[in-house]
């Protein structure tokens, strides 16, 4: 499963619609960028940066974790 995928079945788990996910983020980021009808893009075509998947799980309450394959 993409990051993307992951963010988008969080949404569903916490019952978040897109644009309330939307102001979330525009809230922590402190800017307008966002709304429901880009972020919806942004995650249909896997179009975010580490840096911005990142932010987005933090404001879902979750962070990347990385481990070292053995």
């Amino acid at each position: 499963m993409n990051i993307c995928s992951k963010i988008k079945s969080i949404l569903v788990l916490q019952k978040m619609q897109i644009k309330e996910f939307a102001q979330l983020l525009n809230e922590k980021s402190g800017t307008d960028k966002y709304n429901g009808n880009n972020l919806s893009a942004k995650l249909n075509r896997d179009g975010i940066a580490f840096k911005e998947a990142e932010m987005m799980l933090n404001v879902l309450g979750y962070k990347i974790d990385i481990n070292e394959i053995k």
